[in-house]
């Protein structure tokens, strides 16, 4: 499977093989500017440009944890640890 994230401001889960959406997240609130799953695949982190970071369920798509930063900037990029302890979230501001 992987794992993609869209200016429709979802995330969606492919069939790697069959090339088939096999599940649409309604994520965010503006596009979505990275997705990834951890190591197990049991989990998804998303960010957007609507400032939030977003933590899922990858089997039952439930939002388990939303981040957000005291002024909300836009969120660029995010990554998992290989232990699935940390979650690195990367801003989109000017200074």
């Amino acid at each position: 499977m992987i794992v993609s994230g869209s200016l429709d401001e979802t995330v969606r889960v492919w069939d790697v093989k069959t090339g088939k959406c096999l599940k649409v997240l309604p994520a965010h609130s503006d596009p979505v500017t990275a997705s990834n799953f951890n190591r197990d695949g049991s989990l998804i982190v998303s960010s957007s440009y609507d400032g939030l970071c977003r933590i899922w369920d990858a089997s039952t798509g439930h939002c388990m944890k939303t981040l957000i930063g005291d002024e909300k900037p836009p969120i660029s990029f995010v990554k998992v640890s290989p232990m699935a302890s940390l979650f690195l979230c990367a801003l989109s501001i000017t200074l």
